[in-house]
């Protein structure tokens, strides 16, 4: 069975998106639920309104695929997208001073929004709520099957007891040779090792984990040292290169889970998406597309910054990526 809550709030933005839509317009609107899970209950605490739509009219919509990679990815993990709402604005009411509640008819959840719910459902359960503009019903998986279920709804602070907040500050230093001749597969390679370094120290019996949230972990703890540029070095070598990284990096992530295991799990798999994030982000990648290790002297890339906040008045946490000054250095082999 799967229990839904929903902050008064995320219910009055959705409907109030759907209402000033219909009433303007007349056409469907879509958004994001955000939140977290926990087991079987969805905790959704905002509605995010689709801003760039691809197509819209009044019997369907579809947003811009790259709004909801933006709005994805702006939250840690455990938090973010836990379901979509759209609109049905088929009421014949909605200029009227009252309107009446007991007209529903026009919410329902179609053989579309049933296939869309399974195929983003995967192994999460996902939310799918439809609504009028003035009432709501909301859907779910259970046993392979949609299903209606009753939402709680909690009124007054959008904020949701449960999320603890667990945080590392890292200083990865590391150095290896690998086989290969283009450079852009280099990058592959060194995003690969950084992983593989992380699987190999990210756990329980290199890594303790204070009341207070803060993880620590043995040959990693960044200390109190200088705090440059997090850099990745790149030189050649006879049969390929040579990697160097000296990266600094605080990842934070929010969760219900305290257990030691899940809790170093999660912070290896933010980790991981942050730094391919920061690794990628300052690659020129059809720059480097154009040279073998044979053409250049030395690749420096310098790494931004990954950031998670939140403030007291915000609904979940919010990532954020600073850029560097200077994203790469090239030095052309002399000939």
């Amino acid at each position: 069975m799967v229990d839904v809550t929903m902050t008064e709030s995320s219910v009055q933005g959705l409907l109030g998106h759907a209402l000033e839509e219909a009433k303007s317009s007349g056409n469907e609107v879509l958004g994001w639920l955000t939140g977290y899970r926990f087991r079987n209950e969805i905790f959704v605490m905002d509605a995010v309104q689709c801003r760039k739509y691809l197509h819209q009219s009044r019997v369907g919509a579809h947003a811009d695929p790259m709004e909801e990679f933006r709005i994805a990815t702006g939250y840690p993990r455990n938090a973010g997208i836990v379901g979509l709402y759209h609109s049905h604005p088929f009421r014949d009411d909605y200029h009227a001073e009252f309107r009446d509640l007991s007209d529903v008819h026009s919410i329902f959840h179609s053989h579309t929004d049933d296939e869309t719910l399974i195929a983003r459902g995967g192994k999460k359960n996902t939310l799918s709520v439809v609504t009028d503009g003035v009432a709501l019903s909301c859907f779910a998986m259970e046993a392979g099957k949609v299903v209606s279920v009753e939402p709680k709804i909690i009124n007054g602070s959008p904020e949701i007891s449960g999320l603890k907040a667990f945080s590392a500050s890292l200083h990865i230093q590391a150095s290896s040779t690998f086989l290969g001749t283009e450079l852009t597969s280099s990058i592959r390679e060194v995003e690969q090792f950084i992983l593989n370094l992380l699987e190999t120290m990210l756990v329980p019996e290199k890594a303790t984990i204070s009341s207070n949230g803060k993880v620590s972990v043995q040959g990693l703890d960044s200390g109190s040292g200088k705090r440059g540029d997090s850099t990745v070095m790149l030189k050649p070598t006879q049969d390929g290169f040579y990697a160097e990284l000296d990266i600094r990096i605080s990842p934070k992530i929010f969760t219900v889970q305290e257990d030691p295991n899940e809790v170093l799990c999660s912070l290896r798999n933010e980790l991981a998406d942050d730094l391919a994030y920061l690794l990628w982000d300052s690659v020129d990648y059809k720059r480097l597309s154009s040279y073998l290790w044979s053409d250049v002297e030395s690749v420096c890339i310098f790494m931004g910054k990954a950031r998670t906040m939140k403030g007291p008045n915000d609904p979940l946490p919010r990532k954020s990526f600073i850029p560097p000054k200077r994203k790469l250095s090239l030095h052309r082999a002399r000939r």
